[in-house]
């Protein structure tokens, strides 16, 4: 079984173009450890240098927003959806 890892549009070309990827449900930091296995290119533009997505990136989970506090905690089943979102400002 998989959890859906959606990947912003300005890093798909890390990735065969490909708008999401499948990763092995888990904690949080230990999904995070196989897209830097798996996805090295992609891993070094979105994660910083603790493995984890980089500050000004949002996780949000299932349409809500996960606390970053809860990368060692939180539990991502089969079948969710994981998005990585860069905010955007302006008008």
């Amino acid at each position: 079984m998989a959890t859906i890892l959606k990947i912003p549009h300005i890093f798909r070309k890390l990735i065969d173009g490909q708008k999401e990827i499948m990763v092995k449900p888990g904690i949080l930091a230990d999904i995070f450890k196989e897209v830097k296995e798996s996805y090295p290119e992609l891993a070094e533009a979105i994660l910083d240098d603790k493995d984890f997505v980089k500050g000004y990136m949002l996780l949000i989970l299932d349409k809500k927003i996960i606390d970053f506090n809860e990368k060692d905690t939180l539990f991502i089943e089969d079948k969710n959806i994981l998005k990585v979102i860069i905010p955007m400002s302006g008008g």
